[in-house]
């Protein structure tokens, strides 16, 4: 294992990474300084390859109301880069690639009364389909973007007005995110349908992100005195994420005193997991766990054999104090 610094080293600027290509290649990510200026990468994005080093995202000459943007989507060859732009003070989603540069992706229809904005918060594998949420009339829709069929809303779920997309499968087949209070799963042939709930006390969920073909899918939900992460499959609808391993896998033992487990990825197969949580010290810990079979798959032998495996150096992130609660990962796409 070795640390290889992917940015030259500049005092007083901050450089951060928030995606990878699939072989592991290509990186995007953003960098600034304490005044807001960009000397390293005008737009604020930056691109590095193992083979070209350092290279910044610029902003086309076509898009002359850009004035900075944050990269934080890569397509899995690494060729589609995606993320914010900074667009006559408002925040515009944007699309690039070597060949057309960076361009602005199309809000859905507003109302005068209303400052048009949208923001990108998913990017399919081949990079072809972009989705996040976008004003929408008076309210917020969650959208999806194609180069066929541009920026198209997803709707709502019913009684509620508000909506946005947070992930979406590397198939881009299948869509997740919230509309009002409730997590949701679009596809094509479905449309928006709601995950349901964890229990009767739930008032409120999101789907956060799934799997590579949306077998499952993860996210958080609240009750009245706490906020828990779910996982939803089709055979078992939304369940309590803590709960599937103790109880589907016989993990009390390796769990006992770990509290928030909060999912953040989950590997092709959907046998290893990794996350953050609360351990029994009290600290925020990364964690990984390998499974015997996937979640929602009846158990085939009498014991799971499971495992899970904690303080790994590579998947640790940090210990802080129990007071800081979960941690929000940075912005990022599952490409597995």
């Amino acid at each position: 294992m070795s640390l290889l610094r992917t940015t030259p080293v500049n005092d007083g600027f901050g450089i951060d990474a928030y995606a990878i290509s699939n072989d592991g290649d290509i990186i995007v990510g953003n960098t600034a300084n304490p005044n807001g200026n960009f000397p390293i990468a005008p737009s604020g994005s930056y691109r590095w390859t193992t083979g070209g080093g350092f290279e910044a995202v610029p902003i086309s000459p076509g898009e002359p109301g850009i004035t900075g943007a944050a990269a934080s989507l890569i397509s899995g060859d690494g060729n589609v880069v995606a993320g914010t732009a900074a667009y006559v003070g408002l925040s515009r989603a944007f699309r690039w690639n070597s060949q057309e540069g960076m361009k602005l992706i199309p809000t859905l229809p507003t109302v005068t009364e209303v400052t048009p904005y949208n923001l990108v918060l998913g990017l399919s594998d081949d990079g072809t389909v972009l989705v996040g949420q976008s004003t929408s009339g008076f309210n917020i829709e969650a959208f999806r973007w194609t180069e066929d069929e541009a920026t198209v809303g997803l709707g709502f779920l019913p009684n509620t007005v508000t909506s946005s997309a947070r992930d979406i499968t590397a198939d881009g087949k299948t869509i997740v995110g919230t509309s009002g209070s409730e997590a949701f799963r679009w596809r094509a042939d479905t449309g928006m349908i709601g995950l349901g709930t964890v229990n009767s006390n739930q008032y409120y969920s999101a789907a956060e992100f799934a799997s590579a073909k949306g077998e499952l899918i993860f996210g958080e939900y609240q009750t009245p005195s706490d906020f828990r992460f779910f996982v939803w499959s089709h055979s078992q609808g939304m369940r309590d994420f803590t709960d599937v391993l103790l109880q589907d896998f016989g993990l009390g033992i390796q769990l006992s005193g770990w509290s928030r487990l909060r999912p953040s990825g989950v590997s092709g197969d959907l046998l290893t997991i990794v996350g953050s949580g609360i351990n029994p010290q009290g600290d925020q810990e990364a964690w990984l766990v390998r499974l015997d079979r996937p979640i929602g798959v009846p158990e085939p032998t009498a014991i799971a054999l499971a495992t899970f495996a904690l303080g790994l150096s590579i998947l640790v992130t940090g210990r802080n104090n129990e007071s800081s609660g979960s941690q929000c990962s940075p912005p990022r796409q599952t490409t597995n």
